[in-house]
């Protein structure tokens, strides 16, 4: 999807920020640079915004790869964006799975693949989701599902121009793949160990290379989310640099003659698979091929030259030489002089010249360019300006036989106080040999194991001489320390390396000593002071000052000391003495406070306090006991003063409330409180007058004695809620049964108001008469509180006067000791019910006759119950007649 058609299916969710995404023109897009593609515009507010794909349906094979580019508008401004899976549906929420989080797009389209194969079956969306806030642009294009490509193995491995130093390595693509991994170190490596690239072309060039080693490589493609198996390994072998150009001839002043290029090498060496090409710097082509043979004499140690004239060999600039050896096919030296170029023509097609750094413009007839120095290799000698040819010959200044040199001494930096960061390094080198003249030589030095400094010197030292060499790149000591300074030489042939060096050099930079006259500092006058020096070794004062001896200045003096340490180097410190008068204290007026209160004693007229008695200067403390407390003020020359203060603590009067107090809902309580003068209560209480409390609740009295100080106490008053009286009444004749109706409460009191009383919850009382009476019920409830009801009950019977209770019925005698007689004649009822109750209701007698005869008779035995008054009833299926019975 490159949008230039619009973004149909696409969604935009605003996640509330001003700006969301949408189709931008005149971006730049990543197609054509010109055309539309999405963006989003910076806001303020962080972004929330999702840019949602349509259902991408996965399959692996066809549409597992995700793709997509992306620039952001400013790489000083970046905007982020989070890349989300979502399997269930477009809304924000069940974006849940993550392909990218803060992903930050460069200024240029790059483009971002991910791999979908995981979601193999499933149709998901994708949502390039905005975070950012106050950033700039963020720009998307070019969306596109497809599969991954499958990987083909490379082959046909092989090295296409092999130097010495460097190799190209080539292979054949059998795929698509545009990006390759190359592995490669020497013959034998374990494949992870070696060096790993990756490149986007081949022939792939390494350099760096040792000569006359063998190397080994692999190959892999490399496909993106998909890669081939590597490929190889493909050995080579670097060729030796042993053969090498040694002299070269290419210009005269006038009229060039005796051109021609020296090869050098192992004596025996044949010369038959060698070439010389010459090119032309110009245009990078060959101009000149010459085919080499011979065999190399021994003309020193083992070594000689063959010299080799060729005729037009060209002036430059530049122009090169390649020395080839055509048995390998191996470039031995790409040398070029006034310049370097790249050759365009084989053998040497693509490489790069490597400038000999010296040049014969206008030079005498006879001369030539020449290696210097010792050693056996092309490395081990350097190009030195036209000489006096030596055409078959070793060159002037040019040694093949073992040397043997080293550093005899160093003579320079030598320790002392403050060295510079510029410090020149001077050594002695020695030719320790008997018959070989060093002709150049490497030297170097190091300071504390640190990077080397090597520079070449190339003066001869003949055998069993020295030379005093200074380096033109000078040593920085100048951090003081002890500097461990190795140098050593390097030199090509050397047959004894335990005498090339001389280590551990120690060289002191002695830093000038940091000298301490100690703190300025301000004195009583009058008073001794004593000024001691420290960082040195010794010391000495001006102002007729010794150090760490009391003296008394009169006046305020700045005082200067020079210190010199044990190296002898010396630094200076000043200190200053202000002499100055004692300060006047004030310890502020005296004062009370109440026992717990706080006090702050602050001092003045000084510049710092200390107080006795633990107090600190502006601190707010409580004192327990009336206290004189005395300052002492010192100022900032540490001169003091005192005064002193008196404190006096009132003790707190000890306040009552009273007992807690404990009433009936709607009573009045009194709280009164003692123990002070006057009294303040919360819950606007007055102190002495009553009040009706509605709820149980804590009272606390403040009372105040006549200094001020106050103490505090409470009181629980506890309101109880009043029971309620009720009941309600059943009569039956003389007998009146009771149900109580009350509630809250605990015990109950009744006045059936005729003169007898009970306690019972719901009582029975039989009257002696009929007639109205009030009878009255108190309820008491667990507290103590207390309601009454009283009620009229109406009483009524029916019966015999005196005696008789029915016709033909008595009871006899009445009063009685207890032993009663009841007669009842010509009765019709068939059953009979006889009652004796006391004057509390309860019962202590009661039978049933039936079938009674026409004349009965039944004496009745009270003898076990109390003196007193008692109610007989008499109840048949018709009638209720009730008697009072009395027994003495």
């Amino acid at each position: 999807m490159d949008f230039e058609i619009g973004a149909p299916c696409w969604a935009a969710d605003n996640g509330g920020d001003p700006n969301t995404w949408q189709l931008w023109s005149g971006a730049g897009d990543h197609t054509t640079g010109s055309g539309i593609c999405a963006g989003i515009l910076y806001s303020s507010n962080a972004h929330d915004d999702h840019f949602i794909s349509p259902g991408i349906p996965v399959t692996i094979g066809t549409s597992e790869r995700y793709a997509f580019w992306a620039k952001n508008g400013l790489a000083s401004y970046p905007d982020l964006c989070n890349v989300l899976v979502s399997t269930t549906g477009t809304a924000p929420a069940d974006f849940t799975d993550t392909l990218a989080a803060s992903l930050l797009a460069p200024d240029v389209w790059t483009e971002y693949i991910y791999d979908l194969s995981v979601y193999d079956g499933d149709t998901i969306y994708v949502s390039i989701h905005a975070i950012s806030a106050d950033q700039y642009y963020l720009f998307v294009d070019d969306v596109m599902i497809d599969a991954y490509p499958v990987c083909t193995d490379p082959s046909a491995l092989a090295t296409t121009i092999l130097t010495s130093t460097s190799a190209d390595l080539s292979w054949t693509e059998n795929g698509t793949a545009t990006l390759w991994n190359v592995e490669w170190d020497t013959a034998g490596f374990v494949q992870g160990t070696g060096t790993l690239d990756t490149t986007s072309s081949y022939p792939f060039s390494i350099s760096g290379l040792v000569p006359n080693t063998t190397y080994e490589f692999y190959v892999q493609a490399n496909c993106g989310a998909d890669s081939s198996a590597w490929a190889g390994p493909y050995s080579f072998t670097t060729p030796s640099d042993a053969v090498y150009i040694n002299e070269i001839h290419y210009d005269n002043a006038s009229t060039d003659s005796l051109e021609g290029i020296e090869i050098a090498g192992p004596a025996g060496t044949d010369l038959a698979c060698y070439q010389l090409v010459l090119y032309n710097g110009n245009n990078g082509t060959a101009y000149n091929t010459t085919s080499l043979s011979g065999i190399i004499p021994d003309q020193q140690c083992g070594f000689g030259t063959i010299w080799f004239p060729i005729t037009g060999v060209q002036n430059g600039a530049p122009d090169g030489i390649v020395l080839y050896d055509t048995c390998s096919m191996a470039i031995i030296q790409f040398l070029s002089y006034e310049g370097s170029f790249t050759a365009v023509e084989l053998p040497a097609t693509g490489l790069t010249s490597t400038d000999i750094g010296v040049s014969e413009t206008g030079s005498a007839t006879g001369e030539s360019l020449q290696l210097v120095g010792n050693g056996a290799v092309y490395s081990d000698f350097t190009w030195a300006p036209s000489s006096a040819s030596t055409y078959n010959l070793v060159n002037t200044n040019q040694g093949y036989c073992p040397s043997d040199g080293g550093i005899l001494a160093i003579t320079q930096p030598i320790s002392g106080c403050s060295l510079s960061d510029s410090e020149s390094v001077t050594v002695q080198i020695i030719n320790y040999s008997l018959n070989t003249t060093i002709y150049s030589t490497d030297v170097s030095y190091s300071v504390n194991g640190g990077i080397p400094v090597s520079e070449t010197v190339s003066s001869s030292i003949l055998p069993g001489d020295t030379l005093t060499y200074t380096f033109m790149s000078a040593a920085d000591l100048s951090v003081p320390g002890t500097f461990s300074i190795n140098a050593w030489v390097t030199l090509a042939g050397d047959t004894n390396a335990v005498n090339d060096s001389l280590i551990a050099y120690v060289v002191v930079n002695y830093p000038l000593p940091t000298i301490d006259a100690g703190l300025d500092a301000t004195i009583c006058k009058g008073t001794s002071a004593t000024l001691t020096a420290t960082g040195g070794f010794s010391y000495s004062w001006d102002n007729g000052v010794s150090d760490g001896v009391p003296f008394t200045p009169d006046s305020t003096t700045t005082y200067t000391v020079t210190g010199t340490d044990t190296n002898g180097c010396q630094g200076t410190a000043t200190v200053t003495i202000t002499v100055d008068a004692s300060p006047i204290v004030d310890a502020g007026a005296d004062t009370t406070i109440c026992n717990g209160a706080s006090v702050t004693l602050s001092g003045s007229g000084a510049s710092t306090y200390t107080w006795d008695n633990g107090v600190t200067d502006g601190v707010a403390f409580m004192p327990s006991t009336t206290t004189m407390y005395t300052v002492t003020g010192s100022d900032t020359s540490a001169c003091q003063g005192m005064d002193s203060v008196t404190v006096t603590v009132n003790a707190l009067p000890t306040v009552d409330a009273g007992a807690d107090v404990s009433v009936c809902d709607g009573n009045s309580v009194t709280l009164s409180g003692s123990g002070a003068s006057t009294y303040a209560w919360n819950n606007g209480i007055s102190d002495g007058v009553a009040f009706t409390p509605s709820v149980n609740d804590t009272y606390i009295v403040t009372g105040t004695d006549v200094n001020g100080c106050q103490g505090t106490d409470s009181v629980d008053v506890k309101v109880n809620s009043n029971p309620v009286s009720g009941f309600t009444y059943t009569s039956n004749g003389l007998d009146v049964s009771f149900t109580n109706s009350s509630s809250g409460a605990a015990t109950y009191y009744w006045d059936f108001n005729d003169g007898f009383t009970g306690t019972d919850t719901d009582p029975t009382h039989t009257y002696s008469s009929a007639g109205t009476y009030s009878v009255c019920l108190v309820v008491i409830s667990a507290d103590n509180c207390s309601d009454t009801l009283c009620k009229d009950v109406a009483v009524t019977t029916t019966g015999i006067a005196g005696h008789q209770l029915f016709d033909n019925t008595y009871i006899y005698p009445n009063p009685s000791d207890g032993k009663v007689t009841l007669q009842i004649e010509g009765i019709k009822e068939n059953t009979v019910t006889i009652t004796i109750k006391n004057m509390m209701g309860q019962v202590i007698l009661e039978e049933l006759f039936t079938d009674l005869p026409i004349m009965f008779k039944k004496e009745l035995d009270l003898n076990m119950a109390p003196i007193g008054v008692y109610f007989l009833s008499i109840e048949t299926d018709t009638q209720r007649a009730t008697q009072k019975l009395v027994i003495e």
